[in-house]
């Protein structure tokens, strides 16, 4: 399912962080950027796809614009926190990658809590509870929610 596809997705980033702190192998760092890459990507995807599938048509090439801006944005915003723990607290790359490791051990560590568990969670689901928890939202909630987002903003319009 997506719920497991996004907790191996963050288990795979997170194992990929680790792995830049403890090899030092030019190889080994290639193959491991590579790795992450690919993790950061099925996230990606997921939720690209949720955004598009969910907009109205005559919004879709902003809320694409959007999406890309807020991706960059936010790669912009790593790197500028990594530089600033290597530059004002003289970090090393390896504790760098260290941090970024355990970052995602906590993403890894809420998605479990919030997929497995809950009353919508994968775990009430094979066992038949539908009841207390944490709730999620339906795909229709999101899409008018999505919709209302859209239809009000004066400048998405």
């Amino acid at each position: 399912t997506l719920q497991i596809a996004s907790i191996v997705s963050f288990a795979v980033i997170t194992l990929s962080w680790m792995g830049l702190t403890f090899f030092e192998a030019f190889a080994s760092k290639c193959i491991l950027i590579a790795v992450l890459s690919c993790g950061a990507e099925i996230l990606w995807l997921d939720s690209d796809l949720l955004l598009l599938k969910f907009s109205k048509n005559k919004y879709l090439g902003r809320v694409t614009a959007l999406d890309g801006a807020m991706a960059i944005s936010c790669e912009a915003l790593s790197a500028l926190l990594a530089g600033m723990l290597q530059d004002r607290f003289n970090l090393s790359t390896k504790e760098v990658s260290l941090i970024f490791s355990m970052m995602g051990v906590v993403c890894v560590i809420f998605w479990l809590v919030y997929h497995l568990g809950g009353s919508n969670g994968i775990l009430a689901k094979a066992n038949g509870n539908s009841d207390g928890g944490i709730k999620q939202v339906t795909s229709g909630q999101v899409a008018g929610n999505l919709r209302a987002l859209t239809e009000e903003a004066p400048l998405l319009t």
